[in-house]
């Protein structure tokens, strides 16, 4: 699309104060966005970790008719009011200065895009004519692997784009405010119209996004360190120390490149003081009310390093999806591919696949087999996984059998599946 120089200098640092025209808009866009929040609690807000890497860089998080249905339930309303009476497209009219109506909000908008080739932070991505917006922030989502979850709350809280009922030509130009840097007087954002246009915006946000994560030492604020990171874009404000945990989260600050002070985060949605920034607050606050916690579940202690060798590193068992749970002297959590558990006897093991659902089907830990020890292996085809009562194999032409007692000992002894005897069949 651009070259990728060109992008890279393009640090596009926003937050809420600088999205808008002045301080008196932004208490305006958080009163009008705060009416119908319920579940967000800005107190759960962690600087080092607003949003997990699994979450912000899923591709697949949203296909484009659950796009299209959220926009249609989340346009204030249900409805776009472009075309009522005093409203019509191209129309002047004053908000913070002239101005003109978009042809439609987002859940309505189309355009045709172009077709861009594939480069070390997308794959390719095919144009179309007349493409909904659902459409285009689903592409862009899974060429870029970016959360179509993060690009929506990016629209919203830059521009207010996906709740505004009747939106401005000016804010499908810098959608995402993409290549508008806190600078000029008042740190007004003075953007760069080579960037305009939704498709535009949006591509580009989210192929920055993976710049960032593959090039951090390029950037100031970096992951798995302690970064000192300013409250507001007035130095006399100060900085504090923040331990970023992860890439995503890294992300943020490089984008909007400051940290929400206690008065922001007391206020809620509202305003907090002189010194308070609110862009990455709005995110954690926007994800959390839209779509659940933006940090998952925490893995339990007792898993995490079990988790990092196992999971983490190698992807078998996928992000948490529940919270670790204590049942009859075990610790067990659900993860996306798996199941962990622990216990002091058997430590930590898990689960996953096909004998994970063999496993589930004889009634889990309170089967005949008891716990699983330590993590599934594969080998030559087989998968193998030991519990405490039994050995669980698995192949493509056996499906799963257990061995159990003196025969599991008698046929570990002669070589198991490498043995002349081959692999169980049945229980």
């Amino acid at each position: 699309m651009k070259n990728v120089e060109k992008l890279s200098l393009r640090k596009p640092a926003r937050l809420l104060v600088a999205a808008l025209l002045s301080i008196t808009l932004v208490a305006l866009f958080i009163t009008h966005t705060a009416s119908t929040a319920q579940a967000a609690d800005a107190r759960d807000f962690k600087p080092g970790n607003i949003i997990s890497d699994a979450n912000f860089y899923n591709g697949n998080a949203m296909t484009a008719a659950e796009v299209q249905n959220f926009l249609n339930a989340t346009v204030k309303g249900g409805k776009c009011t472009i075309g009522q009476p005093g409203r019509k497209p191209g129309d002047p009219a004053v908000w913070g200065g002239p101005t003109k109506f978009a042809s439609n909000c987002l859940n309505g908008y189309k355009q045709t895009t172009t077709s861009e080739q594939a480069n070390a932070y997308c794959s390719a991505y095919v144009g179309a004519k007349n493409e909904t917006a659902a459409q285009i922030i689903t592409k862009v989502g899974k060429a870029c692997g970016i959360s179509q979850r993060v690009l929506l709350i990016m629209l919203e809280k830059e521009q207010s784009l996906v709740t505004d009922e009747w939106p401005t030509v000016a804010q499908f130009n810098k959608a995402m405010g993409y290549a508008c840097p806190d600078s000029g007087p008042g740190n007004s954002a003075n953007c760069d119209e080579n960037f305009y246009g939704f498709f535009n915006q949006v591509y580009s946000a989210a192929w920055q996004y993976q710049f960032y994560k593959k090039n951090p030492g390029r950037y100031r604020y970096k992951a798995y360190q302690t970064n000192s990171i300013q409250w507001h874009p007035n130095v006399s404000c100060g900085t504090s120390q923040v331990y970023i945990e992860n890439a995503a989260t890294a992300a943020l600050y490089i984008y909007t490149p400051y940290r929400p002070n206690q008065a922001a985060l007391n206020a809620q949605w509202g305003t907090g003081n002189s010194c308070s920034t609110y862009g990455n607050r709005n995110f954690f606050m926007f994800y959390s009310k839209w779509f659940g916690s933006p940090t998952g579940y925490d893995v339990a202690p007792e898993l995490a390093s079990f988790y990092r060798a196992e999971g983490s590193e190698r992807g078998v068992y996928g992000t948490p999806i529940s919270e670790p749970r204590r049942i009859n002297g075990y610790l067990v959590q659900d993860f996306s591919t798996g199941t962990l558990y622990w216990s002091k006897a058997s430590g930590a093991a898990g689960v996953n696949g096909a004998i994970r659902t063999f496993y589930n089907n004889a009634g889990g830990p309170s089967s005949y087999l008891g716990l699983p020890v330590g993590a599934e292996t594969l080998s030559n085809g087989v998968s193998k996984q030991e519990f405490q009562n039994g050995t669980a194999y698995r192949s493509q032409v056996t499906g799963t059998s257990v061995v159990q007692g003196g025969i599991r000992n008698l046929y570990n002894k002669q070589g198991g599946p490498t043995s002349q005897i081959g692999l169980p069949i049945g229980v």
